[in-house]
């Protein structure tokens, strides 16, 4: 099961997954805020434009209140903005290579690898 190897191409397939769920749930949340934002606007033009009527006779009866949507469009907005970074950070590239040029260090075969980086010279950790 664990005998495949880790591709670029499979960790790419995993990242776009990862963002397209990232950004439904972002999607959902801006949606679900708006709605419950909008439904109390509405509330309080129906009432004559009088908004702090509305918020303090609605505010106890209602169970989800305005900022409740509020903070769904304020989580869900960076959220949506952001997944493709979010998605990288779950789904690391594994390391390879030398930490800080990224040469690819591969010691001949049966030999032991280098201690330093034939590149840039970093010592390396064995």
């Amino acid at each position: 099961m664990f005998s495949e190897k880790i591709t670029t191409q499979r960790i790419n397939v995993m990242r776009a997954i990862v963002t397209w769920v990232i950004r439904g749930v972002a999607l959902i949340l801006v949606a679900l805020g708006v709605y419950l934002f909008l439904k109390r606007f509405i509330m309080g033009l129906g009432s004559g434009f009088d908004f702090k009527l509305v918020f303090q006779t609605w505010e106890g009866l209602d169970r989800q209140p305005v900022y409740c949507g509020i903070s769904m469009v304020l989580v869900g907005l960076p959220l949506g903005f952001w997944s493709k970074k979010i998605a990288a950070w779950v789904i690391a590239m594994p390391p390879t290579g030398c930490p800080q040029c990224g040469y690819a260090v591969a010691p001949p075969e049966g030999a032991a690898p280098p201690s330093r980086c034939p590149e840039c010279g970093l010592p390396l950790d064995s």
